[in-house]
């Protein structure tokens, strides 16, 4: 089939980009793509961030309104959702000659014959505490939803007709919630390293993912001070991309005064991101309601035993084992000390990990969303 791939941005971080950069990959192959993106597609740094390996003969790689993309960036705010809302009207005025448009970027009005993958609706408003910032002033933020939903010029009946997939049955619950639509959860594809042996493991935890407030790595940091205050002399290395500067300063100034046991590594590439997961017995999550998850979905793939809350849709990714979601700090605490203690609960939860963490991987991925786009097959 011709399909039309519309995705602001395929560039990391940002794990909404990896998943799209792999739904391209997945279906290479098969289909005649064209990709229309934002902003310029860098295949080099996709590859080496998201694990993919696509080729500049995989598709077809176009900008939309890349003078106007110039004069935009130029402003002091990211307008995002203005720059979205341009390259939906502008995918949905290409899609009647191809037989399937797919956005891997939420709800798309993309004409009659169009995929959706939502990671969490963006008609969600207002928008989560974590997603504000300075410029996000009530009044402001109202008219800019306005304009944004002009220049897109959606017809949210069409966007309701689309297949819908979700990257969690709690994104999907809240899709139905607001939009009346019934959706298919297709987890995202994780990209992890082989499982190592556990006893050739380092005794340590693994926080990974942007280093930002909605990541609550502050409380990570406690619950580990306080594991390690039971007499576990476990070390804590947090890693990920870099956030907003206060917040960096501050997760700096906290892991400084606890070396040597906790350490802080910025910007790894893939090489070392993998080679860090491996070598990792355990890993911990603070974000109480994140969607999924890809950074703890990786350290599941890769065989850790990976804490977590239970909110969201993340406990997903551990089939709800109540042996690792956590209700609150005292209770991670609890959950930890006791799965540190006894070698027989570690072998359990890693027997019951090791089956999700194959049904989690970029090949399962992959063959769903063929099977999906096959099913929905060429425009008659």
């Amino acid at each position: 089939m011709r399909i039309l791939f519309v995705q602001p941005s395929l560039q990391p971080p940002g794990g909404g980009n990896g998943v799209a950069a792999w739904m391209i990959q997945a279906l290479r192959d098969e289909h005649d793509l064209t990709v229309l993106t934002w902003a310029e597609v860098r295949l080099d740094e996709v590859n080496r961030h998201f694990g993919t390996a696509l080729r500049p003969g995989d598709a077809r790689f176009l900008r939309a309104h890349p003078r106007l993309a110039g004069m935009l960036d130029l402003l002091p705010t990211p307008t995002d959702l203005l720059k979205t809302a341009l390259l939906m009207r502008a995918g949905r005025g290409r899609a009647p000659a191809f037989d399937l448009a797919i956005s891997g970027n939420n709800e798309a009005d993309l004409g009659d014959r169009a995929l959706q993958y939502i990671h969490y609706p963006r008609y969600q408003r207002p928008r989560p505490g974590a997603d504000l910032r300075w410029f996000h002033a009530a009044s402001v933020l109202r008219a800019y939803y306005r304009l944004a939903d002009a220049a897109s010029g959606i017809s949210f009946e069409r966007m309701r007709a689309n297949r819908t997939l979700v990257n969690s049955g709690w994104t999907g619950r809240l899709v139905k919630s607001l939009h009346g639509i019934d959706a298919v959860t297709l987890h995202p594809p994780v990209s992890a390293p082989a499982p190592v042996e556990w006893e050739a493991r380092e005794d340590a935890f693994l926080c990974l993912g942007r280093i930002s407030p909605e990541k609550e790595i502050e409380k990570v940091i406690s619950i580990l001070e306080r594991v390690r205050a039971r007499g576990h002399e476990v070390a804590l290395t947090i890693a990920g991309g870099r956030g907003p500067f206060a917040y960096m300063r501050e997760i700096h100034a906290r892991v400084e005064s606890r070396a040597p046991w906790a350490r802080l590594l910025v910007d790894l590439d893939r090489g070392a991101w993998n080679r860090l997961i491996a070598s990792s017995r355990y890993g911990i999550h603070g974000m109480s309601e994140e969607h999924f998850g890809m950074a703890p979905a990786e350290m599941v793939a890769a065989g850790c035993l990976v804490f977590m809350p239970g909110g969201g849709g993340q406990g997903e990714i551990l089939d709800g084992d109540p042996r690792l979601l956590y209700s609150s700090e005292q209770d991670a605490v609890e959950k930890i000390d006791r799965m540190l203690r006894s070698k027989e609960l570690q072998t359990e939860a890693r027997e019951a990990l090791a089956r999700k963490g194959e049904l989690l991987g970029v090949e399962a991925f992959c063959s769903r969303l063929r099977a999906i786009v096959s099913e929905i097959g060429p425009r008659p």
